[in-house]
């Protein structure tokens, strides 16, 4: 392997989270350069371990959350955010035209299904009579 192969691999190396760790210590040492990479990873995971874990309060988590989403609509073009907004016009009118017709012609589709019935109960009489 090689050194920045390597190095990519040292956190989960010191982890213990490689599939194959006698490749990354063989390399190690060979490498003085990769030694001290490791060396220098460990200090910094040594001088970690002195702290506890804190839990992370919700409400710096919904802020977090809020402030990511808005950036990420920021970051649309404005084209894009002018596609947004015309589809949710178009929907939106589009449902207040569709049940304005219904509901002033007071009448669906579905109106002349007692038609169908009737047809029915004729064709039933036909075959008993």
């Amino acid at each position: 392997m090689k050194c920045d192969e390597i190095k990519d691999k040292l956190n989960a190396y010191l982890d213990g989270e490689v599939g194959n760790p006698e490749e990354i210590r063989r390399h190690l040492d060979a490498c003085a350069d990769c030694r001290a990479e490791l060396e220098a990873l460990s200090s910094v995971n040594d001088f970690l371990s002195q702290y506890e874990e804190e839990p992370v309060p919700q409400q710096a988590i919904d802020r977090i959350l809020a402030i990511s989403r808005r950036r990420a609509f920021n970051s649309l073009s404005w084209f894009a955010r002018i596609t947004i907004a015309v589809s949710a016009a178009a929907a939106f009118f589009l449902g207040v035209i569709t049940s304005g017709e219904i509901a002033s012609n007071g009448s669906s589709q579905y109106d002349d299904f007692s038609m169908g019935t009737e047809t029915l109960y004729s064709f039933d009489a036909g075959i008993e009579g």
